[in-house]
């Protein structure tokens, strides 16, 4: 049998031919820094081992290749945990990780921002704000979840280059009425249930994107795909911070971590 005869027969054969059809055609219109061999190897790793999706990849190869090709097309890793294909029944549920979305923000912000940065507050965590108004957040990164309790919240801090800073708090309130909205909170494999940590830090650092404006200059294809690479929940932008139409951090050291 040759070689092309074995490409043919394999199993995610549409799968790829879709997927590299949509990568010859838009590679051009994609950053220069963009990794499509690599990313599109991670990709396939990644279905590999999730059968459902692998078995989802063969029913639907244009649809899945279509989702891939956008989190390619904004420069997003599926092994590093930056975004999700999650399967339920024949309905692919498209998601961006905390990971994926502080990536964004960095590299798309009008604002030039130096550092972003989420984290989960637990009800033993030491928080409070110091005499110049900065919000502290103390705890030991050795700490069993038992000792630093239940979650209670998240916030997300970006710190800009020109040493401006801004951050944003969820509570569990918040975080429960985002849930409740979510297309896929009740099922049993959902992000919800098997990553909560990652969704509570997500549902902070999408509300603080709802103010970081983001240009993605001549990159019309790269804005397209942010607008259609997360449809688990919808997060409103505020009125008067548009996406422009053209186109682990900080740690104090080994015995306590501290967010300024």
């Amino acid at each position: 049998m040759t070689q092309k005869n074995e490409v043919a027969t394999s199993p995610l054969f549409k799968f790829e031919d879709n997927l590299q059809k949509l990568l010859s055609k838009g590679m051009k219109a994609l950053p220069a820094t963009v990794n499509s061999d690599r990313l599109k190897l991670n990709a396939l790793m990644y279905i590999g081992q999730d059968e459902k999706l692998f078995k989802l990849a063969q029913v639907q190869p244009s649809k899945i290749a279509q989702i891939v090709y956008n989190f390619i097309a904004l420069d997003l890793d599926m092994m590093n945990k930056e975004c999700y294909i999650i399967p339920f029944g024949d309905t692919p549920t498209i998601i961006r990780d905390y990971r994926g979305e502080e990536k964004l923000a960095k590299k798309y912000s009008i604002k030039p921002i130096s550092t972003i940065y989420s984290r989960v507050v637990c009800e033993n965590d030491k928080t409070g704000f110091d005499e110049h108004g900065n919000f502290f957040h103390n705890y030991s990164p050795f700490d069993s979840d038992e000792k630093r309790g239940k979650r209670i919240g998240a916030y997300c801090k970006v710190i800009y280059e020109d040493g401006s800073h801004d951050i944003e708090f969820v509570n569990l309130d918040e975080i429960a009425r985002v849930k409740k909205v979510s297309k896929t909170a009740n099922q049993p494999n959902s992000v919800w249930n098997t990553w909560e940590e990652s969704m509570f830090r997500k549902t902070a650092v999408k509300k603080m994107m709802k103010r970081i404006p983001l240009n993605f200059g001549k990159y019309d294809v790269v804005e397209k795909a942010f607008k259609e690479s997360d449809n688990d929940v919808e997060f409103a932008r505020e009125n008067n911070q548009p996406v422009i139409e053209q186109p682990d951090i900080i740690d104090a050291d080994f015995h306590e971590q501290s967010e300024l």
